[in-house]
C-alpha cells in the first residue's frame, strides 16, 4: 500500500488555523491548468471552504498549502473533476494525477471523481486506511450480494464498477440500493476486520470502520431499535464522521413523516410553517429513539434539511427553523451546522444575493461588477471555445443592443488565457455589452455553482432573479420586455384618475 488509487475518502470536521500543510501534486498532463484546494465543514451538507489555489507549471506540477489543526477531509478541484483526501496537521502528501481526462466543452464544471495516486505514503496513514477499508467492503459485497437474484446482480455490477455508482462521501456504496444481507455473514466479516486491524492506533478510524459494517445491517428486513441500541444509543453523537452520518440518516429515515406528520397530521404541519421550534421538539421527543436532546435536535436539522425541497413542509418555516437553531441551539456544533444548512439551501437562490466576484477587464485591470446601485444586470458566463455559448452570446448581444437603457449586460469569460478571451470579445459588441475575466475560473464556477457553461443570471440590484437565469434564446427577451414597460409606466405622465392630487397648501 505504498502507491494506493484513492476516489473518494472519508470526512473530518472543518480545521483551523495550525500547522502548515503541503500538498505536491504532479500531472504533466496539465500545464496551466488551474488547481484548488477545498476543505468540506461538516460531513452533513459538505459546504466547501477553499484553502488555496495554484496553477500547474509546465512540467506539470503544482504546490498547495492549507493551516489544518486537526485531520480534515478536503478535495482537489480541477477541471476534469475532482479527488478526496484528508490531510493532517503538518504533513506533506506527494499525489500523482493517474491520468488527465479531456471534456467535452460544455462540462468545464465536471464534478466527477478523479483517481489519484499517493506516492510514499505510510500504511498507517489515514488515506491508505479509508481506502483499504472500502477495498475490503467491495469485497465483501461482490462476494455476498450476488445470491440475491435480480437485486443483488443489480448491486454486484455496481460495486464492480459495471455501472455508475451511487457513492456517498466516504467512497463506500450507497447501501440503500443494495439488498438485505444476512447478520450473520455481516458479524463474520465485522469480526475478521475487528483482528485485521487490532493493531492500529486511531480511534476514529476504529469508529469510522464500526459506522461502515453498521451500514450493511441497512436494508428493508432491519430493525430500527435494535440499530438504535447497538450503534448510537450508547456512543453518542459523531459530527465528524459521514458514515456515523449515512447510518444516522438510514435509521431515521423520513422520521417526520413518520411519525410526528402520521400522528399529528395538519397541526405538526402548522407548527413548521409558522417555525415553532419547541413545540417541534416536544412532539419528537413522544419517540422514545429521541430522549436524549442533543440527538433528537440533531435528527430534526437534518430530516428538515433533507426535505427542504419536497412539497410536504412549508419552505419558509424550514428557514425559520434553521435560523433560529443557528442564533439560539444549546449546542456549538448545531449552531454551525444549522448555518451550513441555510447555506446550501439558499445560496444562489432566487432572492439571495449575488456573491462578490474577482474579475478583470480586458487589459487584465481589476473589474467592479459592482451591483449595489444597479437597477437589473444581465450576466453571462461563457467561454470562447464552447460551440453552444456562440449561438446564446449572438441572441444575448441583440437583446442588449434592443434593451439599452432597460438592463446593464455584461458577459465574464472563463478561458484559461486572457489572450484567447480578448480575442473573442474584440469580435464582438463591445458597445452595448461589458466584458470582463475570470482569472480563477474554476473558483467563480463554484462560486455560483454553476456545472456547465453558458449560465445566465438576471440580478436586480444584488438579488438574485430566477435561477438559473433564462435563456437569450428562449426567454430572457420576456423578461427585459417585462422591465422596459415597468420603466415606462414609472416614467410616464398620467392623466385623469391616474393623476395624484395637487399637493396641498
Amino acid at each position: 500500500m505504498r502507491s494506493l488509487a484513492i476516489l473518494l475518502l472519508g470526512l473530518a470536521l472543518p480545521s483551523v488555523a495550525g500547522d502548515t500543510t503541503t500538498v505536491l501534486l504532479h500531472a504533466p498532463g496539465m500545464p496551466g491548468e488551474e488547481v484548488l484546494l477545498y476543505a468540506l465543514e461538516d460531513p452533513f451538507t459538505d459546504r466547501p471552504r477553499l484553502l488555496d489555489e495554484s496553477r500547474f507549471d509546465p512540467k506539470g506540477t503544482a504546490t498547495l498549502q492549507a493551516a489544518v489543526e486537526r485531520r480534515t477531509r478536503c478535495f482537489l478541484r480541477l477541471r476534469t473533476g475532482r479527488a478526496l483526501l484528508y490531510l493532517e496537521p503538518g504533513a506533506t502528501y506527494r499525489i500523482d494525477m493517474e491520468r488527465s481526462t479531456e471534456v467535452g466543452a460544455r462540462s468545464i464544471g465536471a464534478t466527477h471523481a478523479l483517481p489519484i495516486v499517493f506516492t510514499d505514503l505510510d500504511i498507517l496513514d489515514i488515506n491508505a486506511l479509508v481506502s483499504d477499508l472500502n477495498e475490503r467492503l467491495d469485497a465483501f459485497l461482490a462476494d455476498h450480494v450476488a445470491g440475491d437474484e435480480t437485486a443483488g446482480m443489480t448491486a454486484l455490477g455496481q460495486v464492480r464498477g459495471q455501472q455508475d455508482v451511487s457513492r456517498d462521501s466516504t467512497g463506500t456504496r450507497d447501501w440503500g440500493l443494495l439488498p438485505g444481507l444476512s447478520s450473520q455473514a455481516i458479524d463474520s466479516f465485522a469480526g475478521r476486520l475487528d483482528q485485521f486491524y487490532a493493531e492500529i492506533d486511531d480511534p476514529w478510524f476504529h469508529a469510522h470502520r464500526r459506522y461502515a459494517v453498521a451500514g450493511l445491517y441497512l436494508g428493508p428486513r432491519s430493525n430500527d431499535r435494535d440499530l438504535y441500541e447497538r450503534f448510537i444509543q450508547e456512543t453518542g453523537v459523531r459530527y465528524d464522521d459521514p458514515e456515523y452520518v449515512r447510518f444516522l440518516r438510514g435509521v431515521f429515515q423520513e422520521h417526520l413523516r413518520t411519525h410526528p406528520f402520521r400522528r399529528h397530521g395538519d397541526a405538526f404541519l402548522d407548527l413548521v410553517k409558522r417555525g415553532e421550534v419547541h413545540a417541534i421538539d416536544s412532539l419528537l421527543k413522544e419517540n422514545d429513539l429521541l430522549l436524549d436532546h442533543r440527538l433528537r435536535e440533531l435528527v430534526m436539522l437534518d430530516q428538515f434539511y433533507l426535505g427542504y425541497h419536497d412539497q410536504l413542509f412549508d419552505k419558509e418555516g424550514i428557514r425559520t427553523i434553521l435560523t433560529d437553531r443557528a442564533a439560539h441551539s444549546p449546542f456549538p456544533e448545531h449552531r454551525a451546522l444549522a448555518g451550513n444548512m441555510l447555506w446550501d439551501l439558499t445560496h444562489m437562490t432566487e432572492g439571495g444575493t449575488f456573491p462578490s466576484l474577482e474579475l478583470t477587464d480586458l487589459q487584465r485591470q481589476e473589474y467592479d461588477l459592482d451591483l449595489s446601485d444597479t437597477g437589473m444586470t444581465c450576466l453571462a458566463v461563457i467561454a470562447s471555445w464552447c460551440t453552444y455559448c456562440e449561438v446564446e452570446i449572438g441572441a444575448f448581444e441583440a437583446l442588449a443592443a434592443d434593451h439599452a437603457g432597460v438592463s446593464r449586460f455584461v458577459v465574464i469569460g472563463l478561458d484559461s488565457s486572457l489572450t484567447e478571451w480578448g480575442r473573442f470579445a474584440s469580435r464582438r459588441d463591445r458597445e452595448h455589452v461589458e466584458w470582463a475575466w475570470a482569472p480563477g475560473a474554476l473558483a467563480l464556477m463554484d462560486q455560483l455553482r454553476l456545472r456547465a457553461v453558458p449560465g445566465f443570471f438576471v440580478v436586480e440590484g444584488e438579488r438574485l432573479g430566477n435561477v438559473p437565469g433564462p435563456l437569450p434564446s428562449e426567454g430572457l427577451a420576456a423578461v427585459l420586455h417585462r422591465r422596459r414597460v415597468e420603466l415606462q409606466q414609472r416614467g410616464r405622465i398620467r392623466f385623469g384618475s391616474e393623476a395624484p392630487p395637487p399637493p396641498r397648501r
